[in-house]
């Protein structure tokens, strides 16, 4: 594993877990890309974010929130603490809270 591939998976696992701390609605996160530093210089990548078992595709980034190509959910039930399953570009996984 190269030192980018790396980088973009931790920074990918920054992301996620930043990205829940402010939608603790979501079940689920799988990266469908691996990353890169924008012209603005920020790191984001392309997600697939399960909220009520329905996928929303979205960019999640580090310190940027996220940016969501379709409408998302409202009217949500306030969530339980649970946890999230998480899957990253190269098809490993774990489970975060």
């Amino acid at each position: 594993m190269n030192h980018q591939h790396s980088t973009n998976l931790a920074n990918q696992r920054k992301a996620a877990i930043e990205f829940i701390g402010s939608h603790p609605e979501v079940e689920a996160i799988a990266f469908t890309r691996e990353g890169s530093v924008s012209g603005s210089g920020t790191w984001a990548a392309n997600a697939l974010v399960s909220v009520g078992q329905v996928e929303y595709q979205a960019i999640l980034g580090i310190g940027i929130g996220s940016t969501s190509w379709e409408p998302w959910p409202t009217g949500v039930p306030a969530p339980t603490p649970m946890r999230v399953a998480l899957t990253y570009s190269d098809g490993t996984s774990e489970i975060v809270k």
